[in-house]
């Protein structure tokens, strides 16, 4: 009866460090604190390009970087930023990654400092909403809605 009495004992811990485990809380990840405090998309046509204009706040203590975006209403992004070559010109230049310094602001201004949408499946319209999935460097993602500016009909 003791061994009886000894094995519940063992199978009720088992069963008690299996629900602590359940019950662990996984820290959010510093992505899901990033906040966007505004944005812009023009309306453009089918098949174009368009630069998305936002304000992204890192309001957490660690550093975050954007390693990339996505969206169904296009066939790439790229971050891109404008630089002057030797002789004046303005190039652009493609990022890799966009660092988000720990409680910054990072303005993405059109002809700056940019994500471009290139290869529009379809219009952009006044009032459409893009989902937009961001990607970090510790491999989390995020998904906003940014909202095609203009008049809606």
């Amino acid at each position: 009866m003791r061994g009886f009495a000894v094995g519940v004992m063992c199978l009720m811990l088992v069963g008690m460090a299996h629900a602590e485990a359940a019950l662990t809380v996984v820290p959010n990840p510093v992505s899901m604190q990033l906040k966007l405090l505004d944005s812009s998309i023009k309306p453009t046509p089918a098949g174009g390009s368009v630069a998305v204009r936002m304000v992204l706040e890192n309001p957490t203590d660690q550093p975050l970087r954007l390693v990339g975006a996505s969206t169904p209403l296009a066939g790439q992004t790229q971050l891109q930023t404008y630089v002057q070559n030797e002789y004046g010109l303005t190039q652009v230049q493609t990022l890799k990654e966009l660092p988000l310094p720990p409680k910054t602001e990072v303005l993405l201004l059109p002809g700056v400092l940019e994500l471009q949408l290139i290869g529009l499946t379809t219009e952009l319209k006044p009032g459409l909403e893009l989902p937009l999935k961001l990607k970090f460097a510790d491999g989390t993602e995020r998904t906003v809605r940014l909202k095609i500016e203009g008049e809606t009909e």
